[in-house]
């Protein structure tokens, strides 16, 4: 069988017709994958717009030190959504609004999901823990966050998350990320993704590597997490704080767990429009709150950059 997979990996093969061709699910590919990483074999990833994940063996050095996701000239927008601070092994966690986005996901044939952070509550906090070891909340998350094909989720992980490598050496988001390969790790506090010749800047405040990550001017769109409340600042730059999935609020009087989804324009290799959804999650059920558009070639003029909807909406 690892001759079977060696031989598809260096053909090129997605993800599901390997699972197709060898009857493997997802979890037994991962550890056939890495046992070629551990072998010394430069094992790759392609991530397609349709959401498909291709291994592939390279032969050269690759400086680029972010993923990418690779866009057919036919295609012309793309569909993501944005979440943010779940704090699983919380008993403050809401797996149940966690499925539920995905499942979401998997309906309106969306492919990305950007993960702002804290996926791991850590052993701090004023909120009590239902798992109470950095260990046992790595295996939470291994084993249960959402795991459907062709979804890909771009993890910038957070303070909490930093926690158990600050404490104890232990990178969660490594072991994460190594058996789980639709979670691809962005990095502690600060990471982006390549879209065409675009990027998306994802950060996490509190975070080692989150330091005025927000002011940089030069980066025209920014996704930060950590601050648990949806907010987003235009100044030359856009600036998006998406809420929690959680029901970890600061105060008594904030909103239910929420995310944002957003569908992105492409022209001349570039992102130039964004229409933004912001949603909140109660059970089954997704209330539209609030929606704008951004246009990012103004953002650097400043002028003119959206357009918001005045009147607060709600569509069950």
């Amino acid at each position: 069988m690892k001759e079977k997979i060696f031989d598809m990996v260096k053909r090129g093969v997605s993800l599901d017709n390997i699972i197709l061709e060898t009857g493997l699910n997802y979890y037994e590919i991962y550890e056939q994958i890495n046992f070629l990483k551990n072998m010394g074999y430069n094992v790759c990833n392609k991530y397609l717009y349709n959401g498909k994940n291709i291994y592939y063996i390279s032969n050269t050095i690759d400086n680029k030190t972010y993923p990418l996701i690779e866009v057919n000239p036919s295609v012309n927008e793309i569909d993501m959504v944005i979440i943010s601070d779940l704090h699983m092994g919380s008993e403050r966690e809401r797996y149940d609004s966690l499925y539920n986005v995905y499942n979401f996901c998997d309906k309106e044939n969306i492919h990305f999901v950007i993960n702002a952070g804290d996926v791991m509550a850590g052993l701090f906090g004023n909120d009590n823990k239902r798992i109470g070891d950095f260990k046992g909340q790595i295996k939470h998350v291994v084993d249960d966050y959402p795991l459907i094909s062709n979804i890909i989720t771009f993890i910038c992980f957070g303070n909490h998350d930093f926690h158990s490598f600050k404490a104890e050496g232990l990178d969660g988001a490594k072991v994460i990320c190594d058996k789980r390969h639709d979670l691809v790790n962005l990095g502690y506090g600060f990471g982006m993704i390549g879209i065409l010749d675009d990027k998306i800047y994802v950060c996490h405040s509190g975070t080692c590597k989150s330091s005025n990550v927000n002011h940089d001017l030069m980066r025209k769109f920014i996704i930060s997490g950590g601050g648990h409340r949806f907010k987003m600042c235009f100044n030359s730059n856009f600036v998006l704080y998406p809420p929690t999935l959680s029901d970890l609020k600061f105060t008594n009087n904030e909103f239910l767990p929420g995310f944002v989804k957003v569908k992105f324009l492409l022209e001349d290799n570039k992102i130039k429009l964004g229409f933004f959804d912001h949603y909140l999650v109660s059970g089954n059920n997704f209330y539209r709150v609030g929606n704008f558009i951004v246009d990012f070639d103004k953002i650097l003029n400043n002028s003119d950059m959206y357009n918001k909807d005045k009147k607060l909406k709600l569509e069950i």
